[in-house]
């Protein structure tokens, strides 16, 4: 009886190990190289994004940066008054986080001077899934999963 319970502690362990190993693999290249795909190319999502970073406590100067330049080069810029965009660059290259808040705050507004102005539907973000993994991904959590409760089993067994 003594010698069950040692192979079991040793299964538990092993599983346990296995199951370490498997979470701590590096994910597949071309995963990674998808998401990085994904990054917002379009001027309104990455002045939201300017605007978050900007908000955030304590501010985060340097994701705001990277945003608002991204912005500034964006080639779709429907929905954003890239003029507001420029000078919220210049106040942000002057040290003044709040001044380049409003000035995109106000780049975001509808312009009433253009006609049509724009659509609604730009200002609400789109919905975005939860987890976008690859199968390769999705496989490795169930594997994971069951290597959780194999162990969990073994250990109460």
């Amino acid at each position: 009886m003594h010698g069950t319970r040692d192979r079991a502690r040793k299964l538990a362990a092993g599983l346990a190990a296995a199951g370490a190993l498997l979470l701590s693999a590096p994910a597949d290249v071309p995963a990674a190289a998808q998401r990085v795909a994904l990054q917002p190319q379009d001027a309104l999502t990455l002045v939201r994004q300017t605007l978050a970073a900007l908000e955030a406590t304590p501010p985060n100067l340097s994701v705001a940066s990277e945003k608002l330049s991204a912005a500034l080069h964006a080639q779709d810029s429907r929905g954003v008054d890239m003029a507001r965009v420029t000078q919220a660059a210049q106040a942000f290259g002057l040290h003044d986080p709040g001044a380049a808040a409003a000035q995109l705050l106000e780049a975001l507004r509808p312009s009433m001077q253009q006609p049509g102005g724009i659509a609604a539907a730009l200002l609400v973000p789109a919905p975005q899934a939860r987890f976008a993994g690859t199968p390769a991904e999705d496989l490795l959590l169930v594997i994971a999963a069951v290597l959780v409760v194999a162990g969990g089993l073994t250990i109460a067994w």
